[in-house]
């Protein structure tokens, strides 16, 4: 259940941002995910997967890169001319 609350507020930024950048098409998530966080990668991705698959960014990958701490932070997103 957790990876899917933190799936949730990522794609709440994404959509944020992605309102932005009218016309793009967003291709790839980059995250932060610190290794205390009460989730896991293979967690994390299954609900993303979830979560976009009714929504425009549903083809969009979602890159984690594991790091210490208890930290889950967007690093950056990935746009494409759509």
């Amino acid at each position: 259940m957790h990876g899917l609350s933190v799936a949730d507020s990522l794609l709440a930024k994404v959509n944020a941002e992605a309102a932005k950048h009218p016309g793009e098409k967003v291709t790839e998530v980059r995250v932060k995910l610190g290794t205390a966080m009460f989730t896991d990668t293979r967690e994390l991705t299954s609900a993303w997967k979830l979560i976009v698959q009714d929504t425009p960014h549903r083809a969009a990958k979602l890159a984690l890169e594991r790091v210490p701490g208890r930290d889950c932070e967007l690093l950056g997103i990935v746009f494409e001319r759509g």
